[in-house]
């Protein structure tokens, strides 16, 4: 049985607030899933936009989904998200702030798994 589909995550994702709330739903997945958990910090509603990492995480035993060690998230919905995991990433790597690259990883999570493909298709 499945409770929510992939066709569900797209039409969540187009909405306007799922911007807000995809650190919260990528958190509670989190602790669902992985139950050594060090630190987690993902934060939602109006504090989800400010300045920094999406989410950072830390534990100490991982899951298929969930890197163990230290991870820094981040988030998007944007219809192109390809080229916005590329531009975080890029970024992130120029300019890290507080972390060491070396003992993170860096986990880019978008509800769509298609758009960027679609996109392309479209244009090319």
């Amino acid at each position: 049985m499945n409770w929510i589909t992939a066709l569900h995550l797209k039409s969540w994702a187009d909405a306007v607030d799922s911007r807000a709330t995809l650190s919260e739903l990528a958190s509670s997945l989190i602790r669902a899933s992985v139950s050594k958990i060090t630190s987690i910090r993902f934060p939602t509603g109006d504090s989800g936009q400010m300045p920094g990492y999406d989410g950072r995480l830390v534990c100490s035993e991982g899951s298929l989904y969930v890197p163990e060690g230290e991870s820094v998230w981040e988030f998007g919905t944007d219809l192109d998200y390809l080229n916005k995991a590329n531009d975080d990433y890029r970024s992130r790597s120029e300019k890290p702030g507080a972390i060491n690259t070396k003992d993170n990883t860096f986990v880019f999570v978008t509800p769509d798994r298609g758009r960027a493909k679609r996109k392309h298709e479209r244009t090319g």
